[in-house]
């Protein structure tokens, strides 16, 4: 909102500001997966999520929801929050309505709030588990950590691409013709779009890849794109044949070595095949559901013409990353000897077999 602002503060315009800051509110409901449509001699609706407000709304309502886990009736505190985050939505819509144009109303009254109820729930559970954990708990924690560790390595690529193309990155900033104002207001908003790229990184590293208008393909093997919008955070997209493609397909199989791992060695799954191979299935079911979710929200239609298909195929996402972070955590709890409840301070034994 404020570099919407801004931007109409610095290209001197004299008329309304209303439009800017409608502007700002249609980003915003991207955000949260509204479908919206665009004014244009053409309208058009986008329905890519540019998650960067969802992940500021997903944080408040975390945070929201541990304080209301202290108090002794959490169930109010919640329901307050999410009445809250309805009416806000509604004010936010009645701004940026149009008579043509704008975002869905029923999707932006429901998806903002639900989002933030998200966000509420995860705040309300325990941060820690028991010692011991059942095959289903320490499954959906283990494909929710694989998840994390898959968009953790997702961000540093994008940060390390962004770094390794950042001359034609700025030269698509001047190309732009944009101005001081004007690129605040373009370095805004693909700020909001940057959690989406980190998806579509996590998306490369299954082995799906994604797209970038129809008949296009980004992925480990290679790129293949046509003509792209003159958009400066595409400017890093990698060229070319992949050299590495292989050896990255690899990071979510490792990222669920590595929670297998810590189940194994912290306890949380008992001795024989059985709990393992329930741990696996569950953690590789888990990882599937939320990258695809993800994958989902972060795929749509970003423009008129070849940008109707832009982003990851979510099937695709979540067939894949069940198997890599299934298989991987039962390799990961399968190599490690788990040590019995006494050496977790060191200064237990190993435990024989």
């Amino acid at each position: 909102m404020v570099a919407a602002l801004v931007a109409w503060a610095g290209l001197g315009a004299t008329g309304a500001w209303t439009p800017y800051l409608a502007a700002a509110g249609d980003v915003w409901f991207l955000g949260h997966g509204v479908d919206v449509t665009v004014p244009a001699a053409a309208p058009f609706t986008m329905t890519v999520a540019l998650l960067g407000p969802a992940l500021v709304t997903v944080l408040a309502g975390m945070r929201a929801g541990r304080r209301a886990a202290a108090t002794a009736l959490p169930g109010p505190a919640v329901a307050a929050g999410v009445a809250v985050a309805v009416v806000a939505s509604v004010l936010l819509l009645l701004l940026c309505h149009r008579r043509s144009a704008g975002p869905d109303s029923v999707q932006a009254v429901l998806l903002p709030a639900a989002v933030y109820l998200a966000g509420l729930l995860a705040g309300l559970l325990p941060g820690r588990g028991s010692a011991r954990q059942g095959p289903l708990a320490a499954g959906a924690r283990a494909g929710a950590g694989a998840v994390a560790l898959t968009l953790a390595a997702g961000a540093v690529a994008v940060a390390v691409l962004l770094a390794l193309h950042l001359p034609a990155v700025v030269g698509l900033y001047e190309s732009s013709g944009a101005g001081i104002a004007g690129g605040l207001a373009l370095t805004a908003l693909q700020i909001a779009a940057l959690p989406t790229v980190v998806v579509w990184a996590a998306a490369w590293f299954t082995g799906a890849g994604f797209a970038i208008g129809a008949g296009s393909s980004v992925g480990p093997l290679g790129t293949s794109v046509g003509p792209l919008p003159s958009l400066p955070l595409l400017g890093a997209l990698p060229q070319g044949p992949g050299e590495y493609g292989l050896a990255a397909v690899l990071v979510l199989a490792l990222a669920g070595v590595g929670v297998g791992v810590v189940l194994k060695v912290r306890g949380h799954v008992g001795g024989g095949a059985l709990p393992l191979i329930t741990t696996s299935v569950v953690a590789g079911a888990s990882a599937g559901v939320l990258l695809g979710l993800l994958a989902l929200a972060a795929s749509g239609a970003a423009g008129p013409g070849r940008l109707v298909e832009v982003g990851p195929d979510a099937l695709q996402v979540a067939w894949r990353s069940a198997a890599e972070v299934g298989i991987g955590v039962l390799i990961g709890g399968a190599v490690v000897r788990r040590r019995p409840a006494g050496s977790a301070d060191g200064t237990g034994a190993e435990a024989p077999r």
